[in-house]
């Protein structure tokens, strides 16, 4: 892939409604044998998926405010995801932010004109699990949570599995990335608008870099 352009912590609009956007760590754009290619890449380390981990279905209930626009934008992000709004047991089961994310880069895939969107958990990780370090956010000293990261990966797992069967023409390579095609997400993320007539193709996949 010949790297065009490349940003960091850069806000995905996930609708053209108010509300909170996408917010990917490292996105890049560029072109592979002739293809347009967005990246998507959701850095991890031991923390959840999203600030609490919460599942689709919990983020369901906790929209009560009478307005919210959280219900609308499930609906339709699973509708572009699984090919219905309906949220079943095992969409309302999935993690929020892989829901979400996933969509996001979809979408940002569209607004690029391109033809592949690749979504990317990449986890850096100590290779001794049991060495101290000072935590960035509040200068205490901890060790990493193992378990966390191992909760991380089946969550990750499940969310691939659900998607790989929902869509029968996926393809996997290798065990470690899954090739989905066929996303057709709304024009510029107009819900109510258009969706795009050009397919696009899924890579969906996880890396894990051992760091000293």
């Amino acid at each position: 892939m010949v790297i065009e352009a490349a940003w960091g912590e850069k806000e995905v609009p996930l609708n053209n409604f108010l509300g909170k956007t996408r917010n990917a760590d490292l996105i890049l754009t560029g072109s592979s044998n002739g293809s347009r290619v967005v990246v998507h890449v959701e850095a991890k380390a031991d923390e959840p998926f999203g600030s609490r981990g919460r599942s689709v279905a919990q983020a369901l209930l906790a929209a009560t405010k009478p307005r919210s626009k959280v219900p609308e934008r499930i609906a339709n992000l699973g509708s572009l995801l699984f090919g219905s709004r309906e949220v079943t047991q095992t969409v309302g089961a999935l993690n929020y932010q892989l829901f979400y994310s996933v969509a996001g880069a979809l979408m940002d895939a569209e607004k690029e004109s391109a033809d592949w969107a690749v979504f990317v958990v990449h986890e850096l990780i100590p290779q001794n699990l049991t060495h101290r370090f000072e935590d960035e956010n509040d200068g205490v000293e901890r060790v990493m949570n193992a378990k966390q990261i191992e909760t991380n990966r089946a969550v990750f797992a499940e969310f691939v599995n659900a998607l790989v069967l929902a869509h029968p023409g996926a393809v996997s390579h290798d065990g470690a990335l899954w090739e989905i095609p066929g996303f057709l997400p709304f024009v510029a993320g107009q819900w109510n608008g258009e969706r795009c007539e050009r397919p696009i193709t899924l890579l969906l996949g996880k890396a894990t870099d051992w760091t000293a």
